[in-house]
């Protein structure tokens, strides 16, 4: 083993003859770095050089046994060759005996290197051997490598500028360019090719003979400096553009050449244009901003100064600049503060960026000015600067003081309005609380006969009204106290450091100021007068609202005695707080339903006795909750009375009623109306009006309207009743007296009364089948009306065999549950199933308005 285990130059002793020649042989292959190998037919390694065993470090542990298909797998492997042994194959891509590149694993575990492998075979006296050579390439591909990616890197570069490079040798022809370069000289690669630089750059080169007279070319020295440089271009003496050129002469392989750069600069010149004519056009904004602009450093000096800043504070731009910002904004305080600069950038600087805030301002001359602040902070070129928006607001700061006091006060008479009193009523029982001590109270004041000079004389008037009674209040009321008007004709007064004794006394002054005041416009003279409820603010008192609610209360019990009265709130009053307060619950949502339109019309049918056919309908009141459910009119109808509210109803009513009778006619020309009107109603002379104003309004035929008073209202006042009913005639509408009949003396006064129709009271009508005595009083009291002239309808008829007796009576028409109940919705569902005509009017869902 020892024999074979040795070096190239061992095995060289061994076989050669000694002479100079081959000490050279074997001093190169031990020297060289290229590992080279001798090989047997069967893959032995007989030979091998330092440069092998260093390549391959299991050649010396291995010690011969290592064959060379198990260094170099990818070149020889082995194969039977039919006895015990095996022969090595060398794959045919390398049995041309060229050099070829690979790769293989030098040591197990380590990483492929590359190499190139050159086999040779040769035959050694008849036997096959193989001469190898494996050369380490593997720092040389990392070089190739970098410098493939440097020169794709520089080729990307080139390609995706948006330069043209080019160079240029000394004769001015272009030896190579990018992909820019056609685009940028507007020249054809060919061009580009065959065309002289003087002619495409003649502001860089030019040409000019030498001493020989041969020409050259020439480059300004003007460019020779390496930096950019801006130039027009033309390359083909067409349009020419703005340019930049940097030109940087070298020498390559002993010859001069140029490497020139140029790029097209028209969108960059076109963007400084822009933002030229942008700085421009900023400067016109500044100059001509409403607000004072002011630029400082982070040292409070004073840099740049607008138009509207120089006609704000009185100072030219060149005046102020270099001048500390406090020189605008001074301090509070009249004394000069030392130090106020560095204050102010420390402290007052940082609470108005990002926020307006109000300072005091300072004119050329001296003077101060309230000020709104605005200040942004920005950072340019490293420097900290602040932008300040100044605006002087004396002005608004006027209006926020009007528009406070407009919020306080009531616009009519100028004193304080509800808002303002509540809120000073809650101090008052809050501090009062804290006290432990009662010494304040509250006069609540409502006016008596205020509604009846708005309805007889005109809301013109009962602003005067209005007027009057507040002066006299100022008047009495003592200075320290706080008078308010409530809305409408309620007004308060907040007297503070009293006793009850004195409340009791202060509270009858005013009554009686009121009960002498009478009101006088042309002939008419009107008693105003005025109820006061009276509440003591105690540390009992749990709230305002308790308080206001307690005066309230206080005040419609006063009424309810008569009026011209005062009245104490008192414990043994909370008997009637809770039918006070539900009756109260029931105006506030009556008024409500007024003003948002929260009622629906019902209308029931009345048929006409003869024909079967349905003449009119009777529009009745629905109130709508919250849940737009309906209310029955003996739900709220009585408080509406209590609180004078019924005559509101009734005008909302008619408007409604014309204005949907209107549209129904579109569809149904002969449809009528008939409407319910209150007692009230017939002292409101604006309600005859209101009906006239609507018929013109709406163009509605005045005949399409029956309007309904019952037989009570009429009697309690004839004359008035008889006056009203006559109106109503005469603006061309039908009249109709309801329940006829309930009272003893019925038939006295029907002749009196200027009405087109009797309704029969119902009494007389629902059990008219059973009752002979019923059958003998309608009978009578239809053959009266008709002598009279005047039509009849028999009421609340629920059966047919009373709607018969009703057809041979001759009473003219009849409604009741048997005929239609009424309907709410549109509420002309009835009208359109009568009239075959669903949709009729086409309202909402359920028909309600």
């Amino acid at each position: 083993m020892a024999t074979k285990r040795c070096t190239m130059r061992n095995k060289l002793n061994v076989k050669s003859t000694p002479g100079v020649h081959h000490q050279l042989l074997a001093a190169l292959l031990e020297t060289t770095n290229t590992a080279i190998f001798l090989v047997d037919y069967q893959g032995t390694i007989e030979m091998h050089n330092a440069a092998a065993q260093g390549m391959f470090e299991r050649l010396g542990r291995a010690r011969g046994q290592v064959k060379i298909d198990e260094l170099l797998p990818r070149a020889f492997s082995r194969v039977p060759n039919g006895g015990q042994s095996v022969d090595l194959r060398l794959d045919p891509v390398y049995q041309d005996g060229k050099i070829h590149g690979t790769t293989i694993v030098p040591r197990p575990g380590d990483k492929e290197i590359s190499i190139e492998l050159r086999v040779k075979r040769y035959d050694a006296d008849g036997t096959l051997k193989y001469v190898v050579r494996v050369r380490d390439i593997t720092e040389r591909k990392r070089l190739e490598n970098e410098q493939l990616i440097r020169q794709a890197h520089m080729e990307v570069m080139l390609a995706t500028t948006k330069s043209a490079y080019m160079i240029v040798d000394k004769h001015g022809m272009m030896q190579t360019f990018n992909e820019r370069a056609p685009t940028v000289l507007d020249h054809t690669i060919s061009e580009l090719k065959n065309t002289p630089i003087e002619r495409m750059l003649p502001e860089v080169f030019s040409r000019r003979k030498d001493r020989r007279g041969d020409e050259t070319l020439s480059i300004d020295p003007t460019y020779l400096d390496g930096e950019l440089h801006a130039v027009t271009l033309s390359p083909r003496n067409t349009k020419k553009f703005p340019a930049t050129v940097m030109v940087k002469p070298t020498i390559v392989a002993g010859e001069p050449i140029y490497i020139v750069r140029v790029r097209d600069t028209t969108q960059r010149k076109r963007l400084e244009n822009e933002l030229r004519s942008r700085e421009k056009r900023l400067d016109t904004i500044l100059n001509n901003a409403a607000e004072g602009i002011v630029v400082f450093d982070e040292y409070g000096i004073i840099e740049s100064f607008n138009a509207a800043a120089e006609k704000l504070f009185g100072y030219t731009e060149n005046e102020i600049r270099g001048q500390p910002v406090v020189t605008l904004i001074p301090p509070d305080t009249r004394e000069r503060r030392e130090g106020y600069l560095e204050h102010f950038i420390r402290t007052e600087l940082q609470q108005l960026i990002g926020h307006e805030g109000e300072v005091n301002g300072r004119h050329k001359d001296g003077t101060k000015f309230p000020m709104a602040l605005k200040i942004s902070e920005m950072e340019i070129d490293g420097r900290r600067l602040y932008t300040g928006l100044a605006a002087d607001i004396s002005e608004r700061k006027a209006l926020v003081e009007h528009l406070k006091n407009l919020a306080e006060h009531d616009g009519l008479t100028g004193l304080y309005n509800r808002g303002y009193f509540q809120a000073e009523l809650e101090r008052v029982v809050e501090r009062t609380r804290r006290a432990g001590t009662a010494h304040c109270a509250l006069l609540y004041i409502d006016l008596d006969n205020f509604k009846y000079v708005n309805d007889t004389l005109g809301h013109a008037a009962g602003d005067r009204v209005l007027i009057e009674v507040a002066s006299i209040f100022t008047k009495r009321v003592r200075k320290s106290d706080l008078i308010a008007r409530l809305g409408g004709d309620e007004f308060a007064v907040l007297l503070y450091n009293t006793s009850a004794e004195m409340v009791a006394r202060i509270a009858e002054s005013f009554r009686a100021q009121m009960a002498n005041y009478v009101f006088r416009q042309g002939k008419e003279r009107i008693d105003v007068g005025c109820s006061i409820g009276v509440s003591m603010i105690t540390p009992e008192t749990k709230s305002a609202v308790e308080n206001l609610s307690q005066a309230d209360i206080a005040c419609h019990l006063a009424k309810r005695a008569g009026r011209n009265r005062v009245h104490v709130f008192k414990p043994a009053d909370e008997a009637d707080v809770t039918s006070m307060s539900l009756d109260m619950g029931w105006a506030r949502r009556i008024r409500e339903a007024i003003n948002n339109n929260r009622f629906a019309l019902a209308c029931q049918p009345i048929v006409n006795t003869r024909t079967g056919q349905v003449d009119s309908y009777e529009v009745l009141i629905r109130m709508l909750n919250d849940s737009d459910g309906l209310i029955m009119p003996s739900g709220f109808l009585p408080a509406a009375a209590r609180f004078g509210l019924v005559v509101d109803i009734d005008k909302w009513v008619i408007v409604n009623a014309i204005e949907t009778l209107v549209r129904q006619r579109k569809t149904l020309p002969a449809l009528r109306y008939a409407i319910n009107l209150s007692g009230q109603t017939f002292s409101d002379p604006t309600v005859a009006d209101l009906i006239l104003a609507k018929l013109h309004e709406t163009g509605l035929e005045p005949s399409a309207l029956t309007f309904e008073v019952t037989e009570t209202v009429a009697i309690a006042d004839m004359v008035l009743a008889e006056s009203f009913l006559k109106r109503l005639q005469d603006i061309g509408c039908q009249t109709a007296l309801d329940d006829f009949g309930s009272g003893f003396s019925s038939f006295a006064y029907l002749k009196d009364l200027p009405v087109d129709c009797v309704k029969i009271d119902g009494h007389f009508v629902k059990n008219l089948a059973k009752n002979p005595v019923d059958q003998a009083m309608v009978k009578a009291m239809n053959d009266i009306a008709h002598a009279l002239g005047k039509q009849t309808v028999a009421e609340f008829v629920e059966d047919e065999a009373s709607m018969k007796l009703l057809k041979e009576f001759g009473v003219d028409y009849a409604q009741g549950y048997h005929l239609g109940r009424p309907e709410v919705a549109l509420p002309c569902k009835t009208i359109a199933d009568h009239a075959s005509n669903a949709g009729l009017c086409g309202s909402g869902p359920d028909g309600l308005r």
